[in-house]
């Protein structure tokens, strides 16, 4: 009976001795319990890992600005001088033109005669032409358009669609065929203009097709 009691006297004494061992070098026998008081897996103890991993900033992308279609605001027609290359020379039309600001508009307007082309003669009357009278547009907000032709003596361009893709301004226009105006009698220094008004396109690069 004596050695019984001091061999669990033993027993007792080197589970304490194993434990107190295990507490030194920073283990626990004492299981990690969750919120719930069950034990923790190591599944779970590896979820904040995936979640950093989620939470990582999105790679940056570069801005690429849509193309669309502009809006034409408003139109005018009317009739302007062609260019001669040199004195005595051929007349031609002037190249299409993008108006940004108030001296490109003066630039147009100047082009514009300003009396009625007639046959008869005596006096013409001042032109009617809209344009002459300056309308004032806010270049901010604003551009303008403008095509020539001199094969005939009316601006009866149609703009049939005008698109933006950054800075590159691409305007699609009708040219009428001429028929029987070809040949109709007229100051072969003056010839058609049509104009529109669309948003601002201050920077853009123009292309006629």
């Amino acid at each position: 009976m004596r050695d019984c009691v001091f061999g669990s006297l033993s027993s007792v004494v080197m589970v304490g001795v194993l434990c107190s061992a295990l507490g030194a070098l920073g283990c626990s026998t004492t299981p990690e319990l969750n919120d719930d008081g069950k034990e923790m897996t190591e599944k779970a103890v590896e979820a904040p890992k995936t979640q950093e991993k989620a939470q990582e900033a999105p790679q940056m992308q570069e801005k690429v600005e849509e193309a669309g279609t502009m809006v034409v605001h408003q139109t005018w027609h009317g009739l302007c001088s062609g260019i001669f290359d040199e004195p005595g020379g051929d007349v031609r039309a002037r190249e299409p033109m993008l108006i940004q600001n108030q001296e490109d508009f003066d630039n147009l307007i100047g082009c514009i005669p300003t009396h009625r082309i007639q046959k008869r003669r005596g006096n013409p009357p001042p032109s009617d032409d809209p344009l002459l009278k300056r309308p004032e547009i806010d270049f901010t907000k604003h551009s303008m358009i403008a095509v020539f032709r001199m094969d005939i003596m009316d601006g009866d361009m149609i703009f049939e669609k005008i698109t933006r893709d950054g800075n590159n301004l691409t305007a699609e226009v009708t040219w009428p065929p001429p028929g029987e105006r070809l040949y109709a009698a007229r100051p072969i220094t003056i010839g058609g203009y049509t104009a529109v008004l669309i948003d601002e396109c201050n920077g853009c690069k123009l292309t006629v097709k």
